[in-house]
């Protein structure tokens, strides 16, 4: 063959090179490259939460599922994280509704493309349930918990210490009357868990037995609770020192069980420090501090009557930082003024009271 025949022949095959292959990016080079840019997104988009610059972190969410979507479809993997994630945004804004359809679209999308019962849609799940709980859904949120529950038992085993959260939101669920006691039976199994990973005086020991001392306070077990917050206190002290807001917090517990005694005078004055601590050591507008002003206000409410202007503060503060740390939008905000209310009828001031029933009430239709 001629030199000019392979001299062609090199020059066809680079042409058809040139021309005839896709330069384009694969499947899978797409899909690494998203999930490259998927994972700073989301840490830009947390963090813009944490900081409650909630239209960036929107923005950020909402362009990263546009892309997603155009590229690989509406029900990949990497959806159900923006879903997820656009679901904590707008429960973080009091916005439950849309919270909840995100949250089941992310469910939709892990059921279908890995199966039902994977921890990942345990943990969706869990959240889903805690809109439930939220807006006062408690039959749902009920069997949400229970679902959750089973399939972290199944991947894990029943004493794994992934458990523990799923245990102590379901507890939660059951902090009215006639429920006190199923929320202890959760509580106390969250607390035998953890006993086989952490310290007796470890924060997270201390903070799930500070909760069953509420809930047997709360069941009229007032000596029982009164010792395993003494105890608390003490392993506090030991521990981070007497002013921590973990103390704080136990102390606030404390006057409650008190006022279930009838000690009315030490109670007021273990409100009174509890609060003080909590302002100094996270400041005024921190949500640790609504415990205490839902207890200053029952406190107030049935003791004092006569100390009506002192109440009205406490009950606007009150609001005043839920719609600071969640929005307008949820059940607590909706709660506090039903309380807002009864308080105005009880001081014989009807338009007040109807004024914040209306509110709740308006409220209430939205979520």
């Amino acid at each position: 063959m001629s030199y000019s025949f392979h001299r062609n022949l090199i020059v066809l095959l680079a042409t058809l090179m040139f021309f005839g292959c896709d330069s384009s990016p694969t499947a899978p080079q797409v899909e690494k490259n998203l999930s490259e840019t998927a994972f700073k997104i989301h840490a830009q988009a947390l963090k813009a939460i944490d900081a409650k610059q909630y239209d960036q972190a929107e923005s950020l969410l909402q362009n990263l599922s546009k892309k997603i979507t155009a590229e690989l479809g509406k029900m990949h993997p990497l959806l159900a994280d923006v879903n997820k994630n656009l679901g904590w945004l707008y429960f973080r804004q009091g916005r439950c509704s849309t919270a909840k359809l995100y949250y089941e679209e992310a469910i939709k999308i892990k059921d279908s493309t890995g199966g039902p019962d994977r921890p990942e849609t345990a943990e969706l799940l869990t959240c889903l349930a805690e809109i439930q709980r939220k807006t006062g859904r408690y039959s749902p949120a009920e069997s949400l918990y229970r679902r959750a529950l089973a399939i972290m038992e199944t991947s894990y085993g029943p004493d794994d210490l992934k458990l523990v959260p799923v245990l102590k939101n379901w507890a939660q669920l059951y902090n009215r009357p006639g429920s006190y006691g199923e929320a202890e039976t959760l509580f106390r199994r969250a607390l035998k868990i953890s006993e086989k990973q952490f310290a007796p005086d470890d924060p997270e020991m201390i903070r799930l037995q500070n909760q069953i001392a509420y809930f047997c306070n709360q069941a009229g077990k007032y000596a029982e609770a009164e010792k395993l917050y003494e105890k608390s206190l003490q392993s506090l002290k030991r521990k981070k020192g007497s002013e921590h807001p973990d103390s704080a917090l136990t102390l606030n517990g404390l006057a409650l069980v008190r006022i279930s005694q009838s000690r009315y005078e030490q109670a007021e004055k273990l409100l009174n420090q509890s609060l003080a601590m909590l302002e100094k050591s996270l400041g005024p507008d921190h949500i640790q501090i609504i415990p205490v002003l839902e207890n200053m206000e029952t406190y107030l409410f049935i003791y004092h009557p006569e100390r009506a202007p002192e109440l009205e503060a406490v009950h606007k503060r009150h609001l005043d930082l839920i719609e600071k740390n969640f929005g307008t939008n949820n059940i607590d905000y909706v709660n506090a003024l039903h309380k807002l209310s009864f308080f105005y009828v009880a001081i014989h001031q009807p338009q007040q009271a109807k004024e914040a029933d209306q509110r709740a009430v308006q409220i209430e239709a939205l979520l």
